[in-house]
C-alpha cells in the first residue's frame, strides 16, 4: 500500500503514498491501477518541461480520455504582481519552467476529490516557479471534465506539446483517507 503519513492540525486525515515516479529524461508520468479506497487523490512534486521556451504547460488526463477538448479549465496566474485569468477547453493544470527558463523546477500540486464516484471529475492545481530571471510565477487552476464519469484508475501527467516535448522531475501520488 505504501508509506503512510499522518498529519494533523485540523487539516485532514491520513495521506498514504500510492506511487512515486521520477522522470530523468523528458516524458509522461503515468499512474495506473489507482486503488479505489481513498476519499481523494493528491499529486505533489517538482516538474520541468523540455519545450524550448520559458514555460511548459502541464496537462492531467484521466483514465483513457486523451481528447483535450473534453476538459475545461479556469485559472489565475500571477507573475510579479500582474494577474492573468486564463480559460480554455483543455486539461491544462498549470505552468512549469521550460528548458530556456532559469535552472530549477516548479512546485506542482493537484487534488482530485471524489475520484471513485460516477459524477463529473474536477481537480484543483497549483504551481509556482521562477519563469525568467527574477520573475516569480504562481498559478491556480480548476479543471473539470464531464466525459469521465467512471472511477479514476489512471492519471497521466504530460506537457501540452506531448509527444514532441515532455516533462522531467518527480511526482508522488497519495491517497487520503
Amino acid at each position: 500500500m505504501g508509506t503512510t503519513t499522518t498529519y494533523g492540525g485540523g487539516v485532514g486525515g491520513t495521506k498514504v503514498l500510492i506511487s512515486t515516479i521520477t522522470q530523468e529524461s523528458a516524458g509522461e508520468f503515468d499512474f495506473t491501477n489507482i486503488p479505489q479506497t481513498y476519499s481523494r487523490l493528491i499529486l505533489e512534486g517538482t516538474l520541468r518541461g523540455s519545450v524550448s521556451a520559458t514555460t511548459a504547460t502541464v496537462q492531467l488526463l484521466l483514465n483513457e480520455d486523451t481528447t483535450t477538448s473534453s476538459y475545461f479549465y479556469q485559472g489565475l496566474r500571477l507573475v510579479n504582481g500582474t494577474l492573468a485569468t486564463p480559460e480554455a477547453a483543455a486539461p491544462n493544470s498549470g505552468g512549469v519552467p521550460g528548458n530556456t527558463a532559469p535552472a530549477g523546477r516548479a512546485s506542482f500540486r493537484a487534488v482530485l476529490e471524489s475520484y471513485t464516484d460516477d459524477l463529473t471529475k474536477t481537480w484543483d492545481s497549483t504551481t509556482s516557479y521562477e519563469e525568467v530571471a527574477g520573475d516569480v510565477m504562481v498559478g491556480w487552476r480548476t479543471v473539470t471534465t464531464s466525459s469521465v464519469t467512471s472511477p479514476v484508475t489512471r492519471i497521466r501527467v504530460r506537457a501540452n506539446t506531448h509527444p514532441t516535448d515532455g516533462l522531467t522531475g518527480t511526482l508522488r501520488l497519495y491517497g487520503e483517507m
